[in-house]
């Protein structure tokens, strides 16, 4: 048995952060900006909000002070606080390497985080002396280090388990001032939203747990719980504000109807399943190796007797079928059609639960996993599920997944960074259109407003998550044939709306079309007055519009180069 002194212990575990990192950032690192990141709910919305603000000097700006440059002017509270870390990093780096440090923070705060958690508290009892079971201690800390967290959501997932490990500190009164100063910081860097607010019901639970046992308050526990609340509403005083003050604002979100807008599961287990095993987009589980090894060591150890799992294990396997089954049920059609008769539920997600799902799976793998540990070949076993666990993580990751996918003519073709906004080409757009940007506006057909607003142009379209219902109707009323035509865009839209998107019917909802499509629209039956009332004077398209059939616009040029995706076709509005 080969042994490992807590001095080189440290080091180890540096090291192989230090490797898990430098393999992840390898394609940003050769590639740079042609290297992939996460379209979806991030270039194409999250990451244009906070470029948009830090270009316009607008993130201290009031609530209500309006952004000119997305969707005609949305008040500056539909872009969130400006109190949270990756705002900052924006404020004060380029977009691109704002990016790639919120991915990096993001990813060692999620290994020590995981690290110390089990450490100090789930495997406290392992002998981390014993070289096989640290390697599978840092294998645990390094899978969860690389699952696909969202970048958006900051340490909302990925700083559970160092936030946990304050909480149990305080718990035991083994607590020190670092314990205060992570649950103050974290507040900063995740969203209360999406994550907080559950994260705040479950030690809730656990202080609640904590008390019958005790017969008595633990005030320091009950404490921090308190310095949690009130950060959060410190970094979101802009939400509290809107919800509180009085105001003219009527968010867009009282029209939510998840049912239209394609967000509920019409089937109910096939969805389970799937949270369960590999959770939700925003907060992905993707870890069924050690999954599926973790519930065959709990089976084993009911028929092995010499394996006795912590009683724990139990405890948290129904943890993760309740919060699975609630995330899935609360989506399941029909409890949609009850709950979402209150406008608080349209408003406000209580799915989200989810977002504490990976947490307790990988503290669930760990106690199950544990009492195979004093088993030498056992635990190898373990150290060689972990390895596939961790290339399947870096398989499945966006940047490797994508990586031979940056060709256009791949049939497969997935834009990179540079591709994805291709800032030569809108550059050429801009100096041929030759007037102030603020002077006129533009809407997008056929591509994301969101590549147009990171060019610095001025749009009536945009992809926004809380801006004001009259927009929304102003915006319906420009599409509205075109809505008609296609009752899914109709519905997405009106169900949706986040989207305010110049959809055409004969498009539908995708947006995926590059240089290598060859499709025309045929008729495209905006209200083109609406559009030039509200200063909207060119159609920038990535698709061909078919203007003896649509005589409201006229050609000017299209541009397009060897290097570019897109085959873009202006179009000015007459």
């Amino acid at each position: 048995m080969i042994k490992v002194s807590n001095k080189y212990s440290i080091y180890f575990a540096s090291f192989v952060l230090f490797g898990v990192l430098v393999v992840y950032f390898l394609p940003y690192i050769i590639y740079g900006e042609n290297a992939h990141i996460l379209i979806h709910d991030n270039l194409d919305s999250n990451v244009i909000w906070l470029k948009t603000l830090a270009d316009n000097d607008l993130f201290f700006a009031s609530n209500f002070f309006p952004v000119q440059q997305i969707m005609n002017g949305v008040p500056r509270l539909s872009f969130g606080t400006e109190l949270n870390i990756i705002s900052l990093l924006f404020e004060y780096c380029s977009p691109f390497y704002a990016i790639l440090l919120n991915q990096f923070i993001i990813r060692i705060v999620a290994y020590c985080g995981m690290f110390v958690l089990l450490k100090k508290h789930i495997m406290k009892d392992v002998d981390f002396s014993n070289l096989q079971n640290l390697i599978i201690l840092l294998g645990l800390s390094s899978c969860f280090a690389l699952l696909p967290f969202w970048p958006s959501a900051g340490l909302s997932v990925a700083g559970q388990p160092f936030l946990l490990s304050a909480f149990l500190n305080i718990k035991k009164g083994n607590y020190s001032y670092k314990d205060y100063l992570f649950i103050v910081f974290f507040p900063f860097y995740s969203v209360l939203v999406l994550a907080g607010i559950f994260i705040l019901l479950a030690l809730g639970l656990l202080f609640c747990i904590d008390f019958l046992q005790r017969k008595s308050i633990q005030k320091q526990y009950l404490l921090a719980i308190g310095l949690l609340c009130i950060f959060y509403v410190v970094v979101d005083y802009r939400l509290f504000m809107m919800v509180l003050l009085p105001s003219d604002f009527v968010p867009h979100r009282v029209e939510f109807n998840l049912i239209t807008a394609g967000a509920t599961n019409p089937k109910l287990l096939p969805e389970w399943f799937k949270l369960l095993s590999s959770g939700h987009f925003h907060a992905s589980i993707n870890s069924k190796i050690i999954l599926v090894t973790a519930f065959i060591s709990v089976l084993l150890s009911l028929v092995l007797k010499k394996y006795k799992v912590d009683k724990t294990a139990y405890l948290l396997i129904a943890s993760m079928l309740f919060i699975s089954f609630f995330s899935a049920l609360w989506l399941y059609n029909p409890i949609v059609e009850i709950h979402q008769k209150y406008v608080v539920f349209r408003a406000f997600r209580l799915e989200r639960l989810f977002f504490i799902l990976p947490i307790i799976t990988y503290i669930f793998v760990a106690i199950a996993i544990k009492p195979y540990l004093n088993y030498k070949y056992v635990g190898w076993v373990f150290v060689i599920v972990l390895i596939f666990q961790l290339f399947y993580l870096y398989k499945t990751s966006y940047q490797y997944k994508n990586i031979t996918k940056k060709d256009i003519n791949n049939v497969n073709f997935v834009p990179t960074y540079a591709q994805f906004y291709d800032k030569e080409l809108f550059d050429g757009i801009k100096k041929y259109i030759n007037k102030p940007l603020s002077s006129y506006k533009v809407a997008s057909v056929g591509l994301h407003p969101a590549v147009t607003q990171y060019n610095s142009f001025y749009t009536v379209d945009g992809y926004v998550s809380n801006y004001p219902l009259s927009y929304k109707h102003w915006f319906g009323s420009v599409i509205a044939k075109e809505l008609t035509k296609n009752e899914d865009i109709k519905q997405y839209f009106i169900g949706f709306g986040s989207r305010c998107y110049i959809f055409s019917s004969e498009l539908g909802i995708d947006l995926n079309y590059y240089k290598n499509n060859n499709k025309e629209i045929q008729h495209l039956d905006l209200d083109y007055q609406k559009m030039k009332e509200a200063g909207c004077l060119y159609l920038i398209s990535a698709v061909k519009i078919n203007t003896a059939n649509n005589l409201a616009i006229q050609l000017e040029h299209i541009f397009e180069s060897d290097n570019s995706c897109y085959r873009i076709f202006l179009y000015k509005i007459k």
